[in-house]
């Protein structure tokens, strides 16, 4: 009896030292592969986890199903690495979803020992949604989820602007195809690794349905049991279950899922920011923020590097430090900074095809000029690597940083120059 009651105090001290998380006592097991991880799969654990959280840092986390009853203004999750993995196994195909529904609530996702790895799940939260993992070299890992935090936990534009989004890692992070969204504050961080993140603003497409095409019928057949095969092999009606054999890498290239929605990045009604110790690649995505948006590699690029002797100053491509090729960026004001081992502002910044805008996203923020580029800016607080007006130029030891211009767009990339002053160089 006295190790029952030692016991119930230990968790009555836990709930208490982390500050009203959690109305109900956080669960603390890890009775599954070896007592190693937790692993919810259930419609009891996920109730327990969703009243009460979750607090054991030696244990590993595994998230299979929605959480459901929470009821805690602050939900935290803490292990020693975390793994929220959809679709849901109690209602597929639909994700994971760990939603905190309360007024004012706030959401925080943290590993202490491990990485954190987010696939097909909801992450939302009214005020803020922390997702951080703590040890050397800790990744965050996501794809094709949502992380929203907002007011109306939606990604509208639109005041009051309530809700911040942190994602912080000692290593790299890497989001795919994913929503990212604080209305007030959009930040990822990563202290000594890179940042990748692709967000597409518009639907992903890149193939035809393979059932409007002949392509379904070459691979299922049209031939239903006990039928006679009509002369026209890519006649309906399709066979099904189909089974399908691909015999070469070609095969299955042909063959393409449904297009997807595009996803959405930004928000920042007070800040956006996106920075790394090392590299970053935006490239092909679009980022919105309604405030200013600070892109920055904090020193660990390589130093840039000619690709011709010198006086050449078209610089390398392996050496690029910031890939913004491709991408839009729409902010308020636009700080792009990349620094590298030869000293700050001196990493490569990729520019080519880019665009960048004025906001506009928001009642109570209008546009700038009709068809002034935030880059256009002469305030002095749009600079890139530390050059505050076009035509954006900076050499390092006889190298350009900037990619902007035909002369470092042209090779090895296709000549379409960037759009970062009104017009294309």
């Amino acid at each position: 009896m006295r190790k029952q009651w030692i016991a119930a105090l230990g968790i009555l001290v836990l709930a208490l030292a982390i500050g009203g998380w959690a109305e109900a006592a956080p669960v603390q097991t890890c009775l599954d592969t070896g007592n190693t991880e937790h692993i919810v799969d259930t419609a009891p654990e996920a109730a327990a986890v969703g009243a009460g959280g979750y607090f054991n840092t030696d244990c590993h986390l595994i998230i299979k199903t929605s959480l459901t009853g929470v009821v805690a203004t602050k939900l935290l999750l803490y292990a020693g690495s975390i793994t929220i993995m959809g679709p849901d196994v109690l209602a597929p195909p639909n994700p994971v979803s760990v939603d905190n529904e309360t007024p004012n609530s706030e959401l925080e996702i943290a590993a202490k020992k491990g990485n954190i790895t987010i696939f097909e799940a909801s992450i939302k939260a009214r005020t803020k949604v922390v997702v951080r993992c703590q040890t050397s070299n800790c990744m965050i890992d996501v794809d094709d989820s949502e992380l929203i935090a907002s007011i109306t936990k939606t990604t509208a534009f639109a005041p009051p602007f309530v809700g911040d989004l942190f994602l912080l890692a000692q290593g790299d992070i890497d989001s795919q195809t994913s929503t990212l969204f604080g209305l007030n504050k959009f930040v990822i961080i990563s202290y000594h690794g890179n940042v990748t993140v692709s967000c597409p603003g518009g639907s992903v497409s890149g193939c035809q349905d393979p059932v409007v095409s002949s392509r379904a019928v070459e691979l299922c057949g049209t031939c239903p049991l006990g039928a006679v095969c009509p002369p026209d092999p890519r006649g309906l009606p399709l066979v099904f279950p189909c089974t399908v054999t691909f015999a070469t890498q070609d095969d299955i290239s042909d063959v393409c899922f449904k297009d997807r929605p595009g996803v959405t990045c930004g928000g920042g009604g007070s800040e956006g920011r996106i920075q790394a110790r090392k590299k970053i690649d935006l490239h092909g995505s679009t980022i919105k923020v309604i405030s200013h948006l600070t892109i920055q590699s904090t020193g660990g690029c390589p130093a840039p590097l000619p690709l011709n002797p010198a006086p050449d100053p078209t610089p390398n491509p392996t050496t690029v430090c910031i890939n913004l090729e491709g991408a839009l960026l729409v902010a308020d004001d636009l700080v792009i900074l990349a620094n590298s081992s030869a000293g700050a502002n001196s990493g490569v910044i990729d520019l080519c095809g880019a665009e960048a805008a004025n906001a506009a996203l928001a009642p109570n923020k209008p546009p700038q000029a009709a068809g002034a580029t935030v880059l256009e800016d002469t305030g002095g607080v749009s600079t890139i690597n530390g050059d505050t007006a076009p035509p954006w130029s900076r050499i390092v030891g006889g190298v350009e940083t900037i990619f902007n211009g035909d002369a470092e767009c042209a090779a090895p990339y296709p000549d379409n120059g960037a759009l970062i002053d009104g017009t294309i160089d």
